[in-house]
């Protein structure tokens, strides 16, 4: 029902402890030109069906986190086509058990970038970037 209102900037936050059912997510996930923020607390299994709809550039995108809560004994990997690998006015992005091989791809088209935080994976393996801050 997105349709029916302005086209006002939308925002998803979704963590563990509220639930917002994934079909909702999805909803506002398609309109990738009027989502600003995006914010993920969640079980791998969740964001492996929400990264379909991810697969598009978010031309309006300014933060993005996401943070896997259950860790399930495998490594979940953001795809090449992750946000169309064009995210043009991000600002913030902090990535939190998550392996992005091709993160590059994506910092190179963040012009606005003013924070990356990437916690707990074996950076060294996915990213040879000086543009990268451990904590």
């Amino acid at each position: 029902m997105l349709d029916i209102w302005p086209p006002f900037p939308l925002v998803v936050w979704n963590s563990l402890s509220v639930l917002v059912h994934e079909d909702n997510i999805i909803a506002v996930l398609e309109h990738p030109d009027r989502v600003c923020e995006i914010g993920f607390d969640i079980s791998s299994e969740t964001l492996e069906s929400l990264l379909v709809a991810m697969e598009v550039p978010f031309p309006e995108l300014k933060t993005l986190e996401i943070k896997l809560d259950d860790r399930l004994g495998r490594e979940l990997f953001l795809p090449d086509t992750f946000l169309g690998g064009f995210t043009p006015r991000l600002r913030s992005l902090d990535l939190d058990g998550i392996p992005f091989s091709t993160v590059h791809k994506l910092l190179s088209s963040a012009s606005d970038l003013v924070r990356l935080s990437i916690w707990d994976v074996p950076i060294y393996e996915y990213v040879r970037s000086p543009l990268v801050y451990l904590r």
